[in-house]
C-alpha cells in the first residue's frame, strides 16, 4: 500500500520494523525454532520500502527448505492477530529498534545514506527519534492487522530472484559467485558491491529500474588450457 497519510508515515514505519522482528526477528521464537531445525540457515533481512506512490515489506534469507518459512510466518502473523502483541515483546523489541536508530549516527557514511534517502521521500531524519514514543502496541496491532493480510501479499521469490533482490537493495557484502564461462568453470569473490534501485506508480503499473555495481577477484579456475 502507498501512504495516504503523510504524518503517518513515520510512527507506521516504526511499527512495521516493530512487527517484523516480533514475527521473525533474531529474538522471536520463530527464528530460534526455524535457526534450530536447520530450516534457516542464518539471520533474514526485514526491510520496509514505501514512497508516496508504493510501498512493500520484504522478508529474505538462506533456507532449504522456503515453503516452510512461509507457512510458518503465515501462521505466526496470525497467531499474532488473534492473540495480539505480547506485552513484553513488544517493549523489548521497541527499545532495540530505537537502539538501531541511535547507532546510526556513530557512522558519517550512514548519517549521509539516511539523510539522503529521506529527503528524497521528505522527511526529516530527526522525526524517527522525536515520534518514536508515539507508537504504541494498540496503534501496532492496527498496522498489523491493516497491513499484514494474505490478499496482499505480492508473491515469493525463488532462490534468483531472491539473489538480485539482494544485490540491488545493497544487502550482498561478500560471498562466492559460481559461473560456467564458455565450458569453464570460474569463482569470482566478490570483494566490494553496490546495488540500488528506484521505483515509479503510474498508470496501475510499477516499473522499477535497478543498477548493481560489484567488483570482484578470481578465486579459482578450472578447465582446459
Amino acid at each position: 500500500d502507498k501512504i495516504e497519510n503523510e504524518d503517518d508515515v513515520i510512527p507506521k514505519h516504526i511499527a512495521i520494523e516493530i512487527i517484523l522482528n516480533m514475527i521473525i526477528g533474531k529474538s522471536s521464537e520463530l527464528y530460534k525454532q526455524l535457526y534450530n531445525s536447520a530450516d534457516l540457515l542464518g539471520e533474514p533481512d526485514l526491510d520496509y520500502e514505501y514512497s508516496k506512490q508504493y510501498a512493500h515489506v520484504l522478508i529474505s534469507g538462506q533456507s532449504k527448505n522456503p515453503d516452510k518459512i512461509y507457512e510458518n510466518i503465515k501462521k505466526e502473523i496470525q497467531n499474532m492477530k488473534k492473540n495480539g502483541l505480547n506485552e513484553e515483546h513488544f517493549e523489548r523489541i521497541k527499545r532495540k529498534i530505537y537502539g538501531d536508530y541511535v547507532t546510526e549516527y556513530n557512522s558519517v557514511g550512514n548519517i549521509a545514506r539516511m539523510f539522503l534517502s529521506d529527503s528524497f521521500k521528505g522527511i526529516n531524519s530527526f522525526d524517527y527519534i522525536e515520534k518514536y514514543n508515539t507508537v504504541t502496541k494498540e496503534y501496532t496491532q492496527n498496522v498489523l492487522n491493516d497491513v499484514f493480510k494474505e490478499d496482499k501479499m505480492v508473491g515469493l521469490l525463488d532462490e534468483e530472484q531472491t539473489r538480485g533482490i539482494l544485490w540491488v537493495t545493497d544487502k550482498v557484502s561478500d560471498g562466492i559467485v559460481a559461473l560456467d564461462f564458455n565450458g569453464i568453470d570460474i569463482s569470482l569473490e566478490i570483494l566490494e558491491s553496490k546495488g540500488k534501485f528506484t521505483a515509479e506508480y503510474s498508470d496501475g503499473k510499477i516499473t522499477v529500474k535497478s543498477k548493481a555495481e560489484v567488483v570482484f577477484s578470481l578465486g579459482e579456475y578450472q578447465g582446459a588450457g
